[in-house]
């Protein structure tokens, strides 16, 4: 009877072994859920703090806008279209569109086609230059007759002895008119640049936007580079918390979860119990061992 009752070592060893992994995982959930929760806490005393510490309104005058910061109340594809007709109604204003018609008319008058019986005027060349008005009467390839003078040809630039040969003096008329244009047009893209770089920024400035940095070339007409004043100040409110999160986190979560039984353990880099610290080898190996042989001692006695 006595022999039944006997407890088998071996499963009573198992059975010990089993009740301490039992109870260290449970441990382990333990303090693991708890650290959970401390961090919840450490985020919520950081987000706080750092509400008292950064102030919208501070950030926003010490970044030059007016508190509250607004946003626009158009986009900026619609300010650059205004923009750009403010542009185009100055340059019509500078330049007007019957420039390139009266291009033309001077190309006809200066170098339009003469022929026989044609009333004329031309000038001759050189230094001593003079105006000769008259009906022209004849033309040959080494001069021409107005009236009752003749002309010798070497008295005449090129492009006015071509005002009596019709494709010579299609040709002339063509590389005046694109001549003049090419001027015309250097000139209208000089006070387009000019416009734009005297009026953009203003108008864009006007209606909410600013450069995302200083620019000081043709970059100020590419939308891409300027942003909403309410974006960048959320940039900037974005960045002034970061920076106080970064100073006042170590503090605040070493504060908390040393307070709360906490150490940090530079091998694992993570926060866990005081009860896991590590001792001295030799005397963790004492204690350990110690530890079970007494458990074992008092179950056989």
């Amino acid at each position: 009877m006595q022999a039944k009752n006997k407890i088998n070592p071996v499963l009573a060893v198992i059975l010990l072994l089993a009740g301490l992994a039992s109870a260290a995982c449970a441990q382990d959930d333990s303090w693991q859920e708890k650290r959970v929760r401390l961090q919840e806490e450490i985020e919520r005393r950081v987000q706080a703090e750092v509400d008292l510490e950064v102030k919208p309104e501070r950030v926003a005058l010490a970044s030059g806008l007016k508190w509250p910061v607004a946003p626009p109340q158009k986009r900026l594809d619609e300010v650059f279209a205004e923009a750009e007709a403010a542009h185009s109604a100055a340059l019509e204003k500078e330049y007007p569109s019957r420039l390139q018609e009266d291009i033309k008319q001077d190309a006809l008058r200066l170098y339009g086609y003469c022929k026989v019986g044609d009333e004329v005027t031309i000038r001759t060349s050189g230094k001593m230059g003079h105006e000769i008005t008259g009906r022209l009467q004849a033309v040959t390839p080494a001069r021409i007759r107005i009236a009752n003078r003749w002309v010798n040809a070497v008295d005449l630039d090129r492009d006015t002895m071509a005002r009596f040969f019709p494709e010579q003096a299609q040709e002339v008329q063509t590389k005046y008119v694109e001549r003049e244009t090419r001027r015309l047009r250097l000139r209208m893209d000089d006070f387009s640049r000019q416009f734009r770089r005297q009026n953009f920024p203003g108008i864009l400035r006007q209606n909410g936007y600013r450069p995302l940095e200083e620019l000081n070339g043709p970059e100020y007409l590419h939308p891409a580079n300027w942003i909403s004043q309410s974006d960048w100040f959320a940039d900037r409110l974005f960045a002034a918390r970061q920076a106080c999160e970064l100073e006042l986190r170590p503090e605040i979560t070493e504060e908390i979860y040393t307070d709360n039984g906490f150490y940090y353990d530079d091998g694992t880099r993570a926060w866990l119990p005081v009860e896991q610290r590590p001792k001295t080898e030799s005397s963790s190996r004492r204690t350990s061992s110690g530890g079970v042989l007494d458990k074992l001692k008092r179950l056989f006695r």
